[in-house]
């Protein structure tokens, strides 16, 4: 039996200890939101709030009033990167130009985001085609080459409006908050998503079902993540794999793609993704 005198030391090593432990827990809770963490939450709040502002007044006034200029909705196209200027000051401008300029990589990198959502439509189509007796005649644009050539020059200028702000800002944020990449892409593919909800409240304006599109962009942060970490945080290729996502649009006649397509490419760039981002972080241990 434990006599009373011994019962004692213990009481109060159990209580010194439990002392310790919420010290510690208290200390780890202030780590946990350090000024800098805290800056970078502010930061993402203030992009975030700015950039699905500017856009969806600018998509919705086109809406409510179709006798606006042309450059109304094409000005929500640049929220992100106004957000990012703004919200970012001298040091994250002058950030963001540096990652624009970083070209110098391997060509593996530029060859994906080259060619990869080009080669995924097509693989696609022909999945659907060989196992469900998808129709593809009709399919392929019949633009010419110059105006091929000219769409892709403007897809390059209009969505590096968007990549500034998605790869360029919160991106980088998100990483240093000490989120892994694979829960920051999963996070900035959910919001990039969301942010494109206006393009489905009017008919006509997208081919693809709201539910696939989200699960797109989910998947295409992946590889977007996958090749910034991969690139030392270059904008070049999130843009290159940006306007070529889009100059399939060009290329096929998406409008005719049935939903099975759409799930297809939804999976092939699922998987690349989760390949690619494996990859890189095997990289960055090695």
């Amino acid at each position: 039996m434990t006599r009373p005198a011994e019962i004692v030391p213990f009481i109060a090593q159990s209580r010194s200890g439990r002392r310790r432990r919420r010290t510690r827990a208290a200390a780890n809770n202030r780590s946990e939101w350090s000024p800098v963490k805290r800056r970078l939450i502010i930061q993402l709040l203030a992009f975030a709030i700015i950039a699905f502002v500017v856009a969806w007044t600018s998509w919705f006034a086109a809406l409510a009033w179709p006798r606006l200029p042309k450059i109304a909705p094409l000005a929500g196209l640049f929220a992100p990167a106004f957000a990012a200027a703004l919200v970012g000051g001298r040091a994250g401008r002058r950030a963001l130009v540096l990652r624009a300029a970083r070209w110098r990589f391997s060509f593996r990198w530029y060859g994906i985001a080259l060619l990869l959502m080009p080669t995924f439509y097509a693989v696609a189509l022909w999945i659907d085609h060989a196992v469900f007796g998808f129709d593809l005649s009709r399919l392929w644009s019949a633009s010419s080459p110059i105006f091929l050539a000219a769409s892709f020059a403007w897809l390059l200028f209009v969505t590096s409006g968007e990549e500034i702000g998605w790869r360029g800002f919160a991106l980088p944020r998100l990483l240093d908050l000490g989120l892994s990449p694979l829960t920051s892409s999963v996070v900035l593919g959910l919001v990039w998503g969301l942010w494109h909800l206006p393009f489905y409240l009017a008919p006509g304006q997208s081919s693809i079902p709201y539910p696939l599109f989200l699960l797109l962009a989910t998947g295409l942060s992946l590889v977007y993540t996958a090749l910034f970490l991969r690139t030392n945080g270059s904008l070049v290729p999130a843009v290159l794999l940006h306007a070529t996502t889009d100059f399939g649009a060009r290329l096929y006649r998406i409008d005719r793609f049935d939903g099975r397509a759409w799930l297809l490419v939804d999976l092939l760039v699922a998987a690349a993704g989760i390949l690619l981002l494996q990859r890189a972080r095997v990289a960055a241990t090695t």
